[in-house]
């Protein structure tokens, strides 16, 4: 008995400290799943004949049912897109699949495994107040004292590209924001500087750079922020203050490296040159939008089916694309489309696009839902829900986000464990 205790509490540590080695170490997010996807696969079996945990209801039960089509939804698409085709490539199935391995970690911590401790900090508090920020200031340390990949003039690690790096330290920074505010009170003079100094350090990576990923979700994620707690907390005027203050760090930051705010003006200066009858030129924000005009040509020439990876490039010289894309357009979506639903609708085709809108649509129902409870855990970890799947949303408009397979593995993860939470901590 006393062993099995052992065990479980070595395991909810690790999953605890599971985001660590996030951005650091290629394989070390898609091992943790495959370590709790086998795990949590025994203790299923094990537990299949007796409930523990939060008791089932109709309401639960159908919560969970919409949770398991959500994170299987990617890679049942694909599987239907080529069954259609009549072409498998499996390949395809890698990243998709990541996600729908975190179904028995969602169903066996619904169950109350690894969870189901009231004395015990949730899994959720524990990443937003400690190893978030954690984790952005050891990814500051390998980032400036190792060499980096170079993609043009972005950096990242050695094996996260750029777009995503960005991207995920301002989400770490972000939500480690959240977490510092909401449990201020409980967290501990250590764990407060340890806070602040990962948020910075996500801001500046985010800043150097130079990736616009993910900066959309900022001015969402403060009115978030500031509607469910600086406003209930501290008023108007403060609220104002304090939005104000984050404001002027971060356009401190911005004048000190000033090339993503160049981006930026940049970016707004393309979207107003696009010439929507004439020929474009090869840049960043203009091919963006060819791209998404390519993607709804291609679309409705195979809605059913989709055309998987390249299957488009059969139509890629049609007048009706030459016109507005060059060459040089038409062939860069070979590496996608830069947008997460418009890539899965070319990609499985109508079958696509229902899951990538199930995906994003599941989670925010559950946000949205849980914004709503009086439980203070349960509204804490639906604001992480919430900004969670807000920043992916946005993030998503400028480049696939589920493609890369240790993405998938953390998107899933992370899900899984705040969807149970949400769920556990409400029953």
């Amino acid at each position: 008995m006393a062993l099995n205790g052992l065990r479980h509490i070595n395991l909810r540590n690790l999953l605890i400290i599971s985001p660590l080695g996030f951005m650091t170490y290629r394989h070390w997010t898609n091992g943790i799943v495959f370590l709790f996807f086998v795990l949590s696969l025994i203790y299923l079996w094990r537990n299949r004949s007796h409930q523990t945990g939060s008791p089932k209801t109709t309401s639960s039960m159908g919560s969970d049912l919409w949770v398991v089509a959500c994170l299987a939804g990617l890679v049942t698409a694909v599987g239907i897109g080529q069954l259609l085709r009549q072409h498998f490539y499996a390949p395809n199935f890698d990243a998709p699949l990541r996600l729908a391995m975190c179904i028995p970690i969602y169903l066996a911590l619904r169950k109350g495994w690894l969870t189901n401790e009231q004395n015990h900090k949730p899994i959720t508090v524990w990443w937003m107040t400690v190893i978030f920020p954690l984790t952005l200031i050891w990814t500051l340390v390998c980032f400036l004292l190792t060499a980096p990949n170079e993609w043009g003039v972005h950096r990242g690690t050695y094996f996260v590209d750029p777009l995503s790096f960005s991207s995920y330290c301002l989400l770490f920074s972000l939500l480690s924001i959240g977490g510092l505010t909401f449990h201020y009170r409980q967290l501990g003079r250590f764990e407060v500087l340890l806070s602040v100094l990962g948020i910075l350090s996500g801001f500046y990576m985010a800043i150097i750079v130079n990736s616009r990923t993910g900066w959309l979700n900022v001015p969402f994620f403060l009115a978030l922020w500031s509607y469910f707690y600086l406003w209930p907390q501290w008023g108007t005027k403060r609220t104002l203050m304090v939005i104000a203050l984050i404001l002027a760090c971060l356009v401190g930051m911005l004048i000190q490296h000033p090339g993503l705010a160049e981006k930026f003006l940049l970016g707004l200066h393309e979207i107003k040159a696009y010439k929507w009858d004439e020929m474009n030129p090869d840049q960043s924000v203009i091919m963006r939008i060819s791209f998404y005009r390519l993607a709804f040509f291609y679309f409705i020439h195979n809605p059913l089916a989709g055309w998987g990876d390249l299957g488009w490039q059969t139509l890629m010289n049609h007048p009706e694309i030459t016109r507005f894309a060059s060459q040089y357009t038409r062939e860069s979506t070979s590496h996608g489309f830069h947008n997460e639903i418009i890539t899965n609708s070319i990609r499985s085709g109508v079958w696509g696009l229902i899951a990538s809108l199930m995906f994003f649509g599941v989670v925010l129902q559950r946000a949205v839902n849980g914004l709503r409870q009086d439980h203070a855990k349960v509204k804490f970890i639906s604001f992480c829900l919430m900004a969670f799947i807000s920043h992916l949303l946005l993030a998503g408009i400028g480049t696939e986000i589920t493609n890369l397979v240790f993405l998938c593995s953390f998107i899933g993860l992370s899900l899984s464990v705040m969807l149970a939470e949400q769920v556990n901590m409400d029953t």
